[in-house]
């Protein structure tokens, strides 16, 4: 109370003594100082009530933050990683609702950018932990961790990126995800009937209008940017009101979209343990394409480099353009972040049936999950039956 009674009247005198320009001036400054003061602390208060959501972005296989984020299809969140190791060889599932699901997500660059801003301190922490004890720390995590902190650090707008629609440049609102990982509001995708993701040099990830929210997100974003979300929510209401009126303008008969022929399914070759390091697709079906030059070991990529069919002619499509194999392996469009390029040499793999074909072959009715199991507990209780055998050989032994 004594320094704003000592401080006001020469602020004062300052005021009435200087000319008129100067006197805006001071006032302005006066007025700017306190608004960044106010900024600063909404800022502040908006970060420290965003990590009370840090529960919502922990790893439902490793429960620990989530390095390196994968949006599932239903809009749970998983490390990337996690969710290639438990994938199973044929259909794989959601570790919270179990719904289904067949190509390993791409890297979310934007969510991942997000978790690692808002969560910096429990980020770092995980880091320390995975180096001291993670054997994987080095050839799956670590590359994950430079390409984020890199485009962190050279991409001066990348926060600004990590919440803005790919589609309508404005903040999310309901954000699903592409299987390449880039993020549309909900609404974007359904009126503009979206299919594939339009990302300035994406290889074009699928889009489903009924994939699922990304509510762990969108909680996040509303405590972050509250009175941006309501503003958009508001316009979004309107926009749909004046939708309905415009429908119920159109005559009937003319509503609705042609109905496109299904294709005949045709059998396909099926590559068991073995995914597509473009679209993700697991297995893959059909023809397959290995790069000779990305080998599986210490200097290489640790998972080597795959493509299906349809990825290799997409990459055959693009020619020299930017949106080639090394402008991919630049952004980190591959999903183990590969450093596989064009001048690579892919090779196409021919197809080999092995015992697993043969088996779910003959019978069609059981999945592939279901053969390893039966085959898992027959092993085990031929494994139990010659221990028995050995015991009882033991004790006829002595015996005699």
């Amino acid at each position: 109370f004594l320094c704003i009674a000592f401080i006001s009247p020469i602020f004062l005198l300052l005021f009435f003594s200087c000319p008129p320009s100067e006197k805006l001036h001071l006032a302005r400054s006066k007025m700017s100082e306190t608004a960044d003061g106010n900024a600063i602390n909404a800022v502040k208060t908006a970060t420290d009530n965003a990590k009370e959501n840090i529960k919502e972005f922990e790893c439902p296989i490793c429960l620990e933050l989530i390095l390196g984020a994968a949006i599932l299809p239903c809009g749970h969140l998983s490390c990337i990683y996690c969710c290639h190791c438990s994938m199973n060889l044929e259909n794989s599932h959601c570790f919270l609702c179990k719904k289904q699901y067949h190509a390993l997500p791409g890297l979310s660059t934007q969510l991942s950018l997000l978790i690692l801003s808002t969560f910096r301190e429990q980020f770092d922490e995980r880091l320390e932990r995975e180096r001291e004890s993670s054997e994987e720390y080095e050839k799956f995590l670590l590359p994950f961790v430079k390409f984020l902190k890199e485009e962190l650090k050279t991409n001066a707008s990348a926060l600004t990126e990590s919440v803005t629609c790919t589609k309508c440049k404005r903040i999310l609102v309901n954000p699903i995800a592409a299987t390449c990982g880039h993020l549309y509001c909900l609404n974007c995708v359904r009126r503009g009937n979206m299919k594939k993701c339009v990302f300035e040099n994406c290889y074009g990830g699928d889009i489903d209008k009924e994939a699922g929210v990304v509510k762990a997100m969108q909680h996040l974003l509303e405590k972050m940017y509250p009175l941006e979300i309501k503003e958009r929510m508001e316009k979004e209401e309107n926009e749909e009101i004046e939708e309905v009126v415009m429908m119920e303008n159109v005559p009937s008969g003319e509503e609705g979209g042609q109905r496109g022929e299904e294709d005949d399914e045709k059998e396909e070759e099926v590559h068991f343990g073995v995914g597509c390091d473009l679209c993700g697709s697991y297995p893959i079906k059909g023809e397959r394409y290995q790069c000779h030059d990305c080998k599986e070991d210490e200097n290489g990529c640790p998972l080597g480099f795959d493509l299906c069919g349809k990825c290799k002619e997409f990459d055959e499509k693009v020619g020299l353009n930017e949106t080639s194999a090394n402008a991919y392996a630049a952004a980190g469009r591959f999903r183990f972040l590969q450093n596989h390029t064009r001048e690579h040499r892919l090779v196409k793999v021919p197809f080999r049936e092995s015992f697993l074909h043969r088996l779910k072959a003959a019978n069609p009715q059981m999945s592939i999950e279901q053969i390893l199991r039966i085959i898992t507990i027959a092993g085990e209780e031929r494994e139990q039956g010659e221990e028995g055998q050995e015991e009882e050989e033991e004790e006829e032994e002595e015996e005699e």
